[in-house]
């Protein structure tokens, strides 16, 4: 699993350490221009307000990831799960990485799913002090039966238009410019859809880099990474089991497209003992949040961290 390592200038160590999980069909580069809005916020704050470092994750089928396992992708026929991407992350924490930090894990979309996922995978308490879900495509047993032909029907339609998608360009610049005319990426921040561009393409030929390129994460490991039903399931039914141990913090786009309404009723329903610690809506924004507002998720972010800083400095 590929981690990248960002360590802001004015990091503090008693700051929190951030653990950030992708979407699907993503990158961990997706999280910068996030990232260096939230650094430059909390730069200004109290030392335990601050960020102390962050780590970024590919999962296993995705991005830097992708290319480091193609041998063995192309060998087991099968997509990696969420759970086998949350296995990764508990993994990386066993490391002397991150040992004392104060952890909080954030996940977009599928990285959510595998966020909450982790916290199964822990004999003791997970090791975080917050949990962020950004846009959690989450939802229990009861309600996607409950939903059944609708979920079907969206689940196909998503695959349909993967197989469908682009997948090769002349070069990156041709790769940009197709991309930024076209729905969803033309909705993208700038920033976010150049990073795609330079890190979630790779040279068709290794003999010739700076011609065709071709997405680091095939369609078809994209779409079999939708099958994991029953990891969304289990990591939807850790909720009750975690929010009153460790603070979990949703963030919903206002803009309801590719979770939806019941599926966001799920994750915050108080009566299933689902008690969130807060929850955002980022007006302009759908599932996609990430990569269309990254600077108003920054500032939601700098509102929960401000929270946490605000606890630490009660307990002492």
């Amino acid at each position: 699993m590929a981690a990248k390592r960002y360590l802001p200038s004015d990091s503090s160590p008693e700051g929190v350490t951030l653990l950030l999980a992708h979407g699907a069909g993503f990158h961990k580069e997706h999280w910068e221009p996030l990232l260096e809005r939230l650094c430059a916020v909390q730069s200004t704050k109290e030392p335990t307000g601050r960020i102390r470092e962050a780590w970024a994750f590919d999962w296993q089928g995705h991005g830097d990831s992708a290319v480091l396992n193609e041998a063995a992708l192309k060998r087991r026929g099968w997509g990696v799960s969420n759970a086998t991407w949350a296995r990764g992350i508990h993994a990386f924490l066993d490391t002397p990485h991150v040992q004392g930090h104060r952890l909080v894990m954030i996940g977009h979309s599928s990285g959510a799913t595998a966020a909450m996922y982790s916290t199964k995978l822990f004999s003791n308490i997970p090791p975080y002090v917050a949990i962020i879900l950004v846009e959690p495509p989450l939802i229990d047993r009861r309600t996607f039966a409950k939903h059944l032909k609708r979920q079907q029907r969206a689940l196909a339609a998503v695959k349909k238009a993967l197989a469908a998608s682009r997948d090769t360009w002349p070069s990156r610049a041709n790769a940009y410019t197709w991309l930024q005319s076209r729905p969803p990426y033309s909705t993208w921040d700038e920033r976010v859809l150049r990073l795609h561009c330079e890190y979630g393409l790779r040279p068709v030929s290794a003999d010739n880099p700076q011609g065709a390129v071709t997405t680091k994460c095939t369609k078809a490991e994209e779409v079999k990474s939708l099958d994991d039903v029953e990891v969304t399931f289990e990591a939807t039914e850790q909720l009750e089991h975690v929010c009153d141990t460790i603070p979990i913090h949703v963030i919903f786009g206002a803009v309801v497209d590719f979770v939806p309404d019941y599926g966001q009723d799920d994750v915050v329903d108080g009566s299933r003992g689902r008690r969130m610690a807060s929850v955002t809506r980022i007006p302009g924004a759908g599932h996609l949040v990430i990569e269309q507002k990254p600077d108003a998720v920054a500032e939601g972010i700098s509102r929960i961290l401000d929270s946490l800083a605000s606890g630490c400095h009660a307990r002492l």
